[in-house]
């Protein structure tokens, strides 16, 4: 039987089971708390981030506090990613961050009142990152991702015929190839991310493209159109 909640207070607050890691082979594991209006009214230990997301849209939670945002991805990237499957109206909120700075967990606690321990077990860390998060702790976190495309590709048509043409086709496929992996390694070197699609041939690459988790602004530093 499915508990009768108000979805403008309910909060979840989770915390990084010991051991699991974002960027490890093996898929993490959360403990969850579920809040409404302050009372618990359930609690989950080793859950994977799909049963918690499965859970964010059954109870629609205005919040899902957490205190290390990188707890839930390895990067921005990810980070944005998972946010983008919970319902539009759940916040992320990390409660450790304010607009001064980053406190741990037991800091910000100890101002609402609460004692905590430096290293609390994730449940108990769960539902303090709850609890203030419904106190208007922390700051929410934007999955605003920027995106550029850079597209290789021959600038002209090539005409048919004969074994000029061929040779020239080798010719545009080579430096594609050599272009793509040019600028494969300057964002690699850079620290940026990145997917890249390529539509091979024989002789190289007839075309490739990059889409840059950055500002259009930011790669035009590095790559010329």
């Amino acid at each position: 039987m499915k508990i009768l909640v108000d979805e403008r207070k309910v909060i979840f607050g989770i915390d990084i089971m010991p051991g699991s890691s974002p960027s490890s082979s093996k898929e993490a594991k959360y403990s969850l708390v579920i809040l409404n209006d302050n009372r618990v009214i359930g609690e989950y230990e080793n859950a994977p981030l799909r049963r918690i997301i499965r859970l964010a849209w059954e109870y629609r939670p205005s919040i899902i506090a957490v205190d290390n945002i990188f707890e839930l991805g390895e990067s921005e990237k990810d980070v944005a990613k998972i946010i983008s499957l919970l319902p539009p109206t759940t916040s992320i909120v990390q409660v450790t961050a304010s607009r001064e700075g980053f406190e741990k967990l037991c800091e910000v606690a100890f101002k609402e009142g609460i004692y905590l321990e430096s290293h609390p077990p994730p449940l108990k860390a769960a539902y303090i990152s709850a609890i203030l998060a419904s106190r208007g702790r922390g700051l929410r976190i934007k999955a605003v991702e920027e995106k550029t495309k850079i597209i290789v590709a021959k600038g002209r048509s090539v005409g048919a015929g004969g074994s000029s043409q061929d040779r020239y086709k080798r010719r545009i496929r080579g430096i594609i190839l050599r272009k793509t992996r040019e600028i494969k390694d300057l964002l690699e070197r850079e620290g940026l991310d990145y997917d890249l699609i390529v539509r091979r041939s024989e002789s190289g690459l007839e075309r490739s493209v990059f889409t840059v988790y950055a500002s259009g602004d930011r790669v035009r530093e590095l790559v010329s159109p």
